[in-house]
Parts: C-alpha cells; structure tokens; sequence
C-alpha cells in the first residue's frame, strides 16, 4: 500500500524519537550513537527550505521537459492533449516508484513531492478533459477526491491530505447550494457536520498502531477540521456567503453565528488545557483573534491603531504572566521547549537569524588614518 519501506519509516521515527530524547538529556552520547548504529540513515531527505528548492527546481525540469515534447508532437485536438497529460502522468509515477524512491531513496526530498505533483496534475487534468463540456463541476471533484485519497495513503503525503480534505468539503458545499431554497439555511451546518464528522474519524482512530504513518496526515486533517469548523460558523463569512447566494444583508440565526463567532474558540481553549491538546490550544487563540477582528469589522469602538495598541498590550501582559507562572509550576504544563520543533518554528528561526545578520552595522571606517587631507575648496577639513 505505502511507496516507501515500512521497515525504513519505522527506522526513521526511531531516530528522530531518539534525537529528541538526546537534546533533552534523557540519551547520553554512548546511547545515542548505538541509536545511530542501530537505525542507519536509509532514506535521503532534506530540510524545509531545501526541499522546497529542490522542488522548484524540479517543477522547472519538468515544465521544460514537457514543452519541449509537446512542441515535438505537437497535440492538436482534446483527446490528443489528454492523452498528451495521461502519457505524462504514467512516466512520471513510474520514474517516481522507480527511480526516485526505489533507486534514489528519497523521501519528503522535494523531488519526490514535485515529482508526485506534477504526476497528479496531468493525471486529473488527462481525465477531467476527457469529460464532456457541459458537465456539473461536482463531476471534476468527484473524479479528483479518489485519486488524491489513493496518492494521499500510498506516498503519505501532508499535502495530498489537505488537498483531499478540501476536496471533499467543495462536494458537499456543491451538492448543498444545489437545493433550492436550501442553501443559506443549511450550508453553514453542512460545512460544521463535515468538520466535525472528520475530527471525531481521527480522533477515533488516532492510537492505532496500524495507521501509525498517516500520523501527520491525521494531524493536518485535525488542524483543517478545527478551523473550517469555526469558519463555518464565522458571522462575517456566514454573512458574506449569504449576501453572495440571496442578496440578503443578514444571515437566517443572525444571533446564534454571533454567539458561535465567540463561544467556539472559548469552548477550543477550555478543550486545549482541559485534555492538554496544543493544536486544539493554539486554534482556540487563532480563533479568539479572528472573533475580535470580525466584531471590530462591523463596530468600530475605537481606532485602529488605538485596538492594536490595546490589544498587543493585553496579550504582552497574558504572556508575561503565564510565562511567570509555569516558569513556577511546571505541572502539567510547562514553559520548556518542546523537543520537536514544528516546520513554523523552524522558519521563524531562519527569518529571525536573517534578520540579525542582514541588520548587522558595516565596519566603522577608520577616521584616524593619514590617508590624505580634505583641503580642496573653499575652506580646510578636520580630516587629515
């Protein structure tokens, strides 16, 4: 089912749960290199900003490559560039499968994931041509969901997850706005059915030692079921999408999307501290700022400058505060860094050393030095 030997991404989780152990003191360095020696490097992968280049380094290869056959055989109808796509997209998973995980050994590389992507795209844009012209768009989503479900699982992919996810939310919205009469009553809850159905699945099924890796896919699809969920309910997208569908200027309940703008993320909080989730905590503050910016878009109490002002200052004292609290009381939460650092902290890291480095002062040039007089025009210089 998996691309990759799962023998290997075991082998891999090892080393990476032992590297945390190790910064954290609970591994001395005898024991870490027996970890090493134990669990070799097999796969070849590379960090974020690499593979991102990497990425887009292949993305031109391949974009040049197919140009250049494409002038060579020159494709003229629409069943000649969907086959054009679909012979495209069948080299491109072989020389993946092949080459560049058989052969090459790579995994989340950033050739690998281009490679995948650029398969993918010819293979649903091959077959979505191949339909007829006046055909419901839910057609398109409905063709697309399988393949990038199978992709998803196959080359466990946090990308094709969330391609997958919001896929699958753009049929249910189609097929809900198809009811007439229906949709500006029922699309908001439809969209909180789904989330919530997708959250309680992972939740669900999160522990189990079988489906251990897909665990960041799990992860992706739980922080996207947590924000759409309250996005469904946000009064000023509710609003919007209303006004868009009917013309109205207030949703149906306009009083319970009000209630919900602001209840959702104080119930995300109390839900973060209570079962000790980080990703459930962290949404629930996302969502407390996004609630503030929707009341302050349609009541304006004060300025702008004068909200953001108040509002730094309050959540510079929240901060301070629960810094000096669980510097104090280190159960059951704590101040210390957490051992895995996630992809945004690790760019937040590299944005700040840049920072640092690209604001460093030139070298002061030395004033003392007799390296000629400032004498010419209309008066003497204090340079010598």
């Amino acid at each position: 089912m998996i691309a990759y030997p799962t023998e290997q991404l075991d082998a891999l989780e090892s080393r990476e749960t032992a590297a945390r152990w190790h910064e954290k003191g609970l591994l001395d360095d005898a024991q870490w290199q027996a970890v090493l020696q134990h669990y070799p490097a097999f796969f070849k992968t590379s960090n974020i900003f690499l593979r991102i280049g990497l990425g887009f380094f292949c993305l031109i290869i391949l974009s040049v490559a197919m140009f250049l056959s494409g002038l060579l055989l020159k494709p003229q109808s629409e069943l000649a560039f969907s086959l054009f796509f679909l012979f495209w997209a069948a080299v491109l998973l072989f020389f993946l499968e092949q080459a560049i995980i058989r052969i090459h050994k790579y995994f989340r590389n950033g050739l690998d994931d281009m490679t995948l992507y650029v398969a993918l795209a010819c293979l649903i844009g091959g077959l979505c041509s191949l339909l007829p012209g006046r055909i419901d768009e839910v057609v398109y989503s409905l063709l697309s969901l399988p393949i990038l479900v199978i992709a998803a699982i196959r080359y466990v992919d946090r990308l094709l997850s969330a391609a997958a996810f919001c896929c699958a939310l753009s049929i249910v919205v189609q097929l809900v706005e198809k009811v007439p009469g229906v949709a500006i009553y029922v699309l908001p809850y439809a969209g909180m059915a789904f989330c919530a159905a997708v959250y309680l699945l992972i939740k669900r099924n999160d522990g189990r030692r079988d489906l251990r890796y897909w665990r960041d896919q799990f992860g992706v699809l739980e922080l996207l079921s947590i924000l759409v969920f309250y996005a469904s309910g946000n009064y000023w997208i509710v609003q919007n999408v209303t006004a868009y569908l009917s013309g109205l200027e207030q949703p149906p309940l306009d009083w319970f999307f009000w209630l919900f703008t602001f209840a959702v993320p104080a119930m995300y909080l109390y839900t973060g501290l209570r079962r000790k989730d980080r990703l459930m905590l962290d949404s629930g503050i996302a969502c407390i700022v996004l609630s503030f910016i929707t009341f302050r878009h349609y009541y304006h109490l004060v300025s702008l400058s004068w909200a953001a002002t108040i509002g730094g200052a309050v959540l510079f004292a929240l901060s301070y505060a629960a810094i000096r609290y669980l510097r104090r009381n280190t159960r059951p939460f704590t101040y210390e860094p957490e051992g895995k650092i996630s992809i945004l902290q690790t760019a937040g890291e590299y944005l700040f050393e840049q920072t640092i480095a690209g604001d460093a002062a030139a070298p002061e040039k030395d004033k003392t030095g007799m390296g000629g007089g400032a004498f010419g025009g209309g008066g003497a210089g204090n340079d010598f």
